[in-house]
């Protein structure tokens, strides 16, 4: 009824109207207003393209869409986070708890709203469990590519990011063409966010 569609769009407000607008107009759409294009080229894409090609096969409005979205993704972030404490602590009992936590923290409901936190949840899970359980050299960038794609805060992982790739660099120092790849790929996700700035600063 209407009154569950209007606690429905509780979810939709503040931030994940830009989110809304991102994925219906892009970031230079010509029927928002300069302040309003301005204000949402601080909010990274993936979550808007996501929640876009979803709403291809969704019979639903594009904000219903989006909702579906994050709560997917929300378990899809609690069965990573249960698989990392579990190869951490091999004991299933922490695990658990650190999945009740997570779905259970006062500020844990903007992961079921218009917004992009779960998504960075399970991208973050990815990320860390690459460095915790393979120390996949191409998979690290590429996970934390797509942090930045999505939430600006994963910008504090670079400094750690670039460590591991000089350290690997240093290791691999007796071979010149695997060092410099290295540290190709650890620079590669700053190259891909800065890319993104540069795009919606000539907007």
């Amino acid at each position: 009824g209407e009154s569950f569609e209007d606690f429905l769009r509780i979810w939709r407000r503040w931030d994940g109207q830009a989110y809304i607008e991102i994925a219906t107009y892009g970031y230079d759409g010509k029927s928002l207003n300069d302040d309003r294009r301005t204000f949402n080229s601080r909010f990274p894409p993936l979550y808007s393209l996501l929640i876009r090609a979803a709403a291809v096969v969704s019979p639903f409005e594009l904000w219903k869409t989006a909702i579906i979205v994050s709560i997917l993704l929300l378990i899809a972030a609690s069965y990573l986070l249960f698989r990392l404490v579990e190869y951490e602590t091999l004991d299933r009992n922490p695990a658990w708890w650190a999945v009740i936590f997570l779905n259970t923290f006062p500020a844990s409901y903007f992961a079921n709203a218009v917004y992009a936190e779960s998504l960075f949840l399970v991208l973050s899970f990815l990320y860390l469990g690459t460095v915790r359980r393979t120390g996949r050299l191409s998979r690290e960038p590429l996970f934390l590519m797509l942090m930045l794609l999505t939430r600006q805060v994963a910008m504090a992982i670079m400094p750690f990011h670039m460590c591991r790739a000089l350290r690997r660099a240093v290791a691999l120092r007796s071979q010149p063409l695997h060092a410099c790849w290295s540290i190709v790929l650890g620079a590669l996700p700053l190259v891909v966010y800065a890319s993104f700035i540069l795009y919606t600063q000539q907007i």
